[in-house]
């Protein structure tokens, strides 16, 4: 496989449709329609479980990379934080949203997302546990800036 540098989402989807790509790792929201269309074909979907919105989409998993997944939604530091430094109000209203069925059917319809809510530790675990893993990747394969 050769990495193409596109210019963005965009410019990539049009290099697979094209077929001067071969694969890509495209947001289903861009990508849905081709994929109804038949025009190119979802082999699966990064997440731990198949999105809602999708079901007949596997895991990257269950397709055939054991224990692969990858995929949360993060935003800056300062974004919704409470003008005092308290976190823990903010992220609790967003978990709460994010359990809320309306959001539920609005992500997973237009996006196949299916919102999660967690504490700032439960999301501060989580990216530990990612830069673990990328680390060990990045050095067992001998992987290297270019």
């Amino acid at each position: 496989m050769v990495h193409i540098p596109y210019k963005g989402g965009g410019p990539a989807l049009t290099g697979l449709l094209s077929g001067e790509a071969q694969v890509l790792f495209a947001p289903y929201a861009s990508a849905k329609g081709h994929i109804k269309d038949g025009r190119i074909r979802a082999l699966g979907v990064t997440t731990a479980r198949r999105p809602k919105a999708i079901p007949d989409i596997p895991t990257i998993a269950e397709a055939g990379v054991p224990g692969y997944q990858y995929g949360r939604l993060v935003f800056p530091a300062r974004t919704g934080r409470h003008p005092r430094g308290d976190h823990r109000r903010p992220a609790e209203r967003n978990r709460r949203r994010a359990e809320q069925a309306g959001i539920q059917q609005a992500a997973g319809w237009n996006q196949a997302i299916d919102p999660i809510g967690s504490t700032p530790e439960e999301l501060a675990m989580y990216i530990k546990d990612e830069l673990d893993l990328w680390a060990k990747v990045v050095k067992e394969a001998g992987i290297r800036i270019e």
